[in-house]
């Protein structure tokens, strides 16, 4: 039996529910059922790809067809234009990429640092000139300095046809271990084959270092503190001055290649103290 008396009384009250009439006593079961299964099914793609954004159409309700704004429809078509896909399956999230890269940084920021904290200074290397380099080309010789230590490797530029070339550059060494040796080769600058070597010498700093340890100050300029004479077991082609000067120790050095018939390079060291007064090496 039905609960309505007459057939328009039902008619009318079919049409409350499914136009979704506040006056009704209860909202329509199928679509509080359409709506629910899109909430879940909205759930489980957040749980699957929580960093995803996604155009999710969820059914309008039966007599009520609303009007998409404008705003909508241009943010949706920028976004087709960008190339971004609109209403497909999310993809994986990049949460786990961000966190690797980020941890990355992080990692190489902190191995930066620690190298920092084991610089004992730094060392101006001052590449003066060239005295009577080898003849490498067909009449003369293209030749820049390169100055190595452990990965450390920087060079000066090239002086084009020149066997006494005056560079006048200035290397910078990071110091972390004074006993690591530091290397000075001369090559020949060529520009189809590989360059050739001028000669090479290694730069002795102990000595060096040993007058930055005695803290000296307010000497007159100049002073010399010592003097280092040319041995076996140095590459040094003349007597060599440690001279305090201005505030500041240079050390003068002239250095004779080896591994080659001749030739002679010309440097200055200089010491930038980094340890805020501390100079133990």
């Amino acid at each position: 039996m039905s609960p309505f008396s007459s057939r328009a009384e039902a008619r009318f009250h079919h049409k409350k529910i499914v136009t979704g009439d506040s006056r009704a006593g209860s909202r329509p079961l199928h679509v509080s059922r359409s709506v629910e299964n899109a909430t879940f099914a909205c759930h489980l793609v957040l749980r699957r790809a929580p960093s995803t954004n996604f155009h999710l159409n969820i059914p309008s309700v039966a007599g009520k067809k609303k009007k998409k704004k404008k705003t909508e429809g241009k943010i949706v078509e920028n976004e087709k234009r960008r190339g971004i896909k609109i209403d497909e399956k999310p993809s994986l999230s990049l949460f786990p990429l961000y966190c690797g890269c980020v941890l990355g940084v992080c990692l190489c920021k902190k191995t930066k640092k620690k190298e920092m904290e084991n610089v004992k200074g730094l060392l101006k290397i001052r590449v003066k000139r060239g005295i009577n380099l080898v003849v490498r080309d067909s009449l003369s010789s293209d030749p820049y300095v390169v100055v190595s230590m452990a990965d450390q490797k920087l060079k000066t530029r090239v002086v084009k046809n020149n066997c006494n070339p005056e560079w006048n550059d200035e290397l910078t060494l990071s110091i972390t271990d004074p006993s690591i040796p530091i290397c000075l080769t001369v090559y020949d600058k060529d520009t189809f084959t590989v360059d050739d070597k001028m000669g090479e010498a290694k730069i002795d700093i102990k000595p060096y270092l040993d007058a930055i340890e005695m803290r000296l100050q307010n000497l007159p300029t100049p002073t010399t503190i010592a003097r280092v004479q040319p041995s076996k077991t140095n590459c040094l082609a003349d007597e060599s001055c440690i001279v305090w000067k201005d505030g500041k120790i240079y050390q003068d050095m002239m250095l004779r290649l080896a591994n080659v018939e001749t030739g002679e390079v010309e440097v200055q060291l200089e010491w930038i103290d980094l340890s805020g007064g501390s100079r133990h090496m």
